[in-house]
């Protein structure tokens, strides 16, 4: 979801999972770390998923991936610019 993966088949596709079930996606909606949003007007089962926390939206989009560039030193602003852009413009979203 950090990725920019919301849809259930686009999670599935992504994390290499066979069948349309999302492993621990109910455990993970339930401790509140991921949300689900229905679209206004449509069908209840056409929902996307997010991450409701922004500081684990923040981990896994920026620092996670980055890891051994941030420990050795060697990121810099042009390595996160695309990650950071999706992270502010999701909660730009939300505050909207």
């Amino acid at each position: 979801m950090a990725m920019g993966k919301r849809r259930p088949s686009e999670i599935v596709n992504y994390i290499g999972v066979e069948g349309r079930k999302i492993p621990y996606l109910e455990n993970l909606m339930r401790l509140g770390f991921v949300e689900r949003e229905l679209p206004v007007g449509r069908k209840a089962k056409r929902g996307l998923y997010k991450i409701a926390d922004p500081m684990l939206l923040t981990w896994f989009s920026i620092v996670y991936p980055n890891k051994n560039s941030i420990e050795v030193g060697t990121i810099s602003m042009e390595d996160v610019k695309d990650a950071l852009q999706r992270v502010f413009s999701l909660r730009f979203e939300e505050t909207a």
